[in-house]
């Protein structure tokens, strides 16, 4: 049981970092493009990555959880809470995204507050849990 914990956590730090580094990529999509179609393009090309990122997480999170009794602890709490909010946001911003026009200059300002949130989220609960906080 101890490999199966050790090796659920490794895949999970790994699966966080793609989590981050899709975020930071999507961030820099709408800091540096401002034609609509492009930017659709390129989040319907890299969306399914994304997607699967998290879902990993929350598999190998399962199965850390799972791995020692199921205990529900702040720290677990805290990084569920936070993948139900990345969720909800994506959701958020793809149906924002899907009635886009072109003329729609407000879209990538509410994209990137979304993206800012969901790093800013993701950054403080990682410096909480390395830093023993919670």
């Amino acid at each position: 049981m101890n490999t199966l914990y050790e090796s659920a956590a490794q895949f999970h730090i790994y699966s966080v970092l793609g989590i981050v580094i899709m975020m930071t990529a999507f961030y820099l999509f709408t800091q540096y493009t401002y034609d609509l179609q492009i930017y659709k393009r390129r989040i319907r090309m890299w969306m399914p990555v994304y997607i699967i990122a998290i879902a990993f997480t929350i598999f190998t999170g399962i199965l850390m959880m799972a791995s020692k009794h199921l205990e529900f602890t702040l720290a677990n709490n805290l990084m569920i809470a936070m993948v139900v909010f990345i969720t909800v946001l994506e959701i958020k911003r793809h149906k924002r995204l899907k009635a886009a026009t072109q003329e729609d200059r407000e879209l990538f300002k509410f994209i990137k507050l979304i993206y800012a949130v969901e790093l800013l989220g993701t950054f403080s609960l990682v410096y909480l849990l390395k830093a023993n906080i919670i």
